[in-house]
């Protein structure tokens, strides 16, 4: 789905946009990205079909380096907008929300990630509402070993 694959490329330039190295004290970087989108998603409920869509997102990504150099990322994007499907003509609203936290030690490990987003898309009228949550963590123990990996993703089409 379009809205995860940019809401992941945004966690990485916000991961991207931090300080290489801290002092004693540790180092705290708070980023906000404003950003207008557009495309096309397909829905898969009762009338599969391309829907049109214009909106924005909005990035927030906090970074911290503490003092013992463990490297602590948070990131949440919101997302908004409305859209037309290309066949029925039928209007939609949609809004999301993506989280991802992340710490890192400073040789690289231990390491641990959960990522979480959420995607509505409401039809005005009768038509279905598309409700996608998709979650993903991963554990990378001190030793470098992946420890945990888990991807749940559902699509559901509701009301």
């Amino acid at each position: 789905m379009r809205p995860l694959r940019f809401a992941l490329i945004l966690l990485v330039l916000g991961a991207l946009a931090v300080p290489a190295s801290a002092g004693a004290d540790g180092t705290t970087l708070t980023t906000i990205f404003r950003t207008p989108i557009a495309g096309v998603i397909s829905t898969s409920c009762s009338i599969p079909e391309p829907v049109s869509f214009s909106g924005r997102y909005q990035s927030v990504f906090h970074y911290t380096l503490d003092a013992n150099g463990v490297a602590h990322f948070s990131g949440a994007v919101s997302s908004n907008g409305v859209g037309t499907a290309l066949v029925t003509g039928t209007s939609y609203l949609f809004a999301g929300a993506s989280s991802s936290s992340s710490n890192t030690a400073p040789d690289g490990f231990p390491y641990h990630n959960t990522f979480t987003n959420t995607f509505l898309l409401v039809s005005h009228g009768p038509g279905d509402n598309l409700l996608m949550h998709a979650t993903t963590h991963v554990t990378i123990d001190a030793n470098g070993t992946l420890t945990a990996e888990v991807t749940n993703t559902t699509f559901e089409c509701v009301g």
